[in-house]
């Protein structure tokens, strides 16, 4: 199975999950770096391209969108001023003498609150604000002072020069970003996983808090997907987040119940019976074994010279001596020991080896064998007499 495969289960079938557990970390690495290069390329790439088709780079935006300027002695320059306004962005540069912006200004917040970008310039100084979209800019509103660039001196034709560094830039700041997105991407599974190993406490799912961590991972499919989506359209709630934790706890939920009846499937068939046929069957073999541990007893085959009477004397002492050797085998089976009361006979209605209560003709033929022979002999003497 590989990581496309590991991809495919991650995102429909969640029954499966627990196959997913088997994969080593250098595969579960894998996967998260091809689910967050296409979380990348939906957010990063695939807006740069349409960049590029739509304006043919930076260059051409500077050149027809950036007015001629001139920045020089902490002082800005703006022949005309600039002004453009969109959706989601406002720009207004006015440096004519004696316009001075303030930050305080209610109709700045009030442009700032309106837009999702602002930069508003004066001769001395830029107020400018971003925020994401479909937040106010004021949110992130900045003030820049041209004095702090001290006494240098930057016009159009400077910046027209920097556009390819700029450029430069920007693909290095985006590559940057897979990697942003990798690091915060391990994070936030470590937040579901802890969140994770509290509801398998619960649940009592008998997982481990790296199996969780693992599994938080794959968790993290259908989310990224749908998020690089919303952000390609251009809709990115905010409440996105939460419900991408709350869904990942639930697939998580899930899956327990599924590792909880493969394991408990598991230990019915490990359950041990006893097997009665079997341990006769041992019982068999144990026994026709014994003879051959043993040795052959030398009274079986001595036993025919015996009856016929032709053993000789030395062969007979020889046997005696090998008899005396041989240890005695213990019994199998160890019976009480028999007592006046026991009766070995088998009965009617009684168990073998039990009691069972004499008749009178018994008891008296029984007393009469119990007298001693003296008192035997006495009342037998008068009766000889007699005679």
């Amino acid at each position: 199975m590989s990581v496309f495969q590991d991809f495919l289960i991650s995102l429909r079938d969640y029954r499966r999950y627990p196959e997913l557990l088997k994969n080593g970390k250098r595969r579960v690495f894998a996967f998260a770096a091809l689910l967050i290069f296409l979380f990348w390329v939906m957010t990063v790439a695939v807006p740069y391209a349409v960049f590029q088709m739509k304006t043919g780079g930076i260059e051409p935006i500077i050149r027809e969108y950036v007015p001629e300027f001139t920045l020089s002695g902490g002082k800005l320059d703006v022949p005309g001023g600039y002004h453009f306004s969109s959706r989601t962005l406002y720009v207004d540069v006015n440096t004519a003498p004696g316009h001075l912006l303030d930050p305080e200004d209610r109709q700045i917040r009030t442009r700032m609150a309106l837009s999702d970008a602002v930069i508003l310039a004066d001769s001395e100084k830029v107020i400018y604000g971003a925020g994401a979209a479909g937040t106010a800019a004021s949110s992130g509103a900045r003030i820049q002072y041209f004095s702090a660039f001290g006494d240098m001196t930057f016009t159009k034709a400077d910046l027209l020069s920097e556009a390819p560094r700029i450029e430069y830039m920007y693909r290095l700041f985006g590559g940057m970003l897979y990697f942003f997105h990798l690091a915060m991407f391990f994070a936030g599974c470590l937040v579901i996983a802890i969140f994770g190993n509290i509801f398998s406490g619960f649940t009592r799912t008998p997982v481990t808090f790296g199996e969780v961590y693992q599994l938080s991972v794959y968790t993290r499919s259908l989310p990224l997907l749908v998020k690089g989506v919303l952000a390609m359209a251009g809709l990115v709630p905010a409440e996105l987040p939460a419900l991408s934790l709350l869904f990942s706890l639930f697939v998580l939920s899930r899956v327990f119940k599924h590792i909880d009846r493969e394991r408990a499937s598991a230990g019915a068939e490990k359950t041990v019976t006893f097997d009665f046929d079997e341990f006769r069957r041992q019982m068999e073999l144990r026994g026709a074994e014994l003879p051959q541990e043993n040795g052959p007893d030398p009274g079986d085959a001595e036993a025919p010279r015996q009856e016929t009477g032709e053993a000789e004397p030395a062969q007979q002492e020889t046997s005696a001596v090998k008899e005396a050797e041989k240890p005695a085998r213990k019994p199998d089976l160890l019976l009480p020991p028999v007592s006046e009361k026991t009766d070995l006979r088998p009965s009617n209605g009684w168990s073998f080896g039990t009691f069972q209560e004499a008749l009178p003709e018994q008891k008296a033929q029984s007393e009469e064998a119990q007298q001693p022979e003296e008192v035997l002999q006495s009342e037998k003497a008068p009766d000889e007499e007699q005679e």
